[in-house]
């Protein structure tokens, strides 16, 4: 079976990530999500995919940043 999936994030852990699960014949990338429409446009050419419509999973490659609580 071959899970089909999706980038969000189009920057470099976006891209690492993309390359490397072009290597993985379990995986089969249709397209990535990103809010800078032409880095979406550049990692979708790059994976021979298309700026997300549907998929069934996703691979979220943002920054970690955002997970990590605050302390004030």
């Amino acid at each position: 079976m071959v899970l089909t999936l999706g980038i969000i994030g189009a920057g470099h852990m976006g891209t690492w990530h993309a390359q490397n699960l072009l290597a993985d014949g379990r995986v089969r990338l249709v397209g990535v999500a990103d809010v800078d429409q032409h880095r979406a446009e550049a990692l979708a050419g790059l994976i021979h995919g298309r700026v997300l419509g549907s998929v069934e999973t996703v691979h979220v490659c943002t920054r970690p940043t955002p997970c990590i609580p605050r302390r004030y």
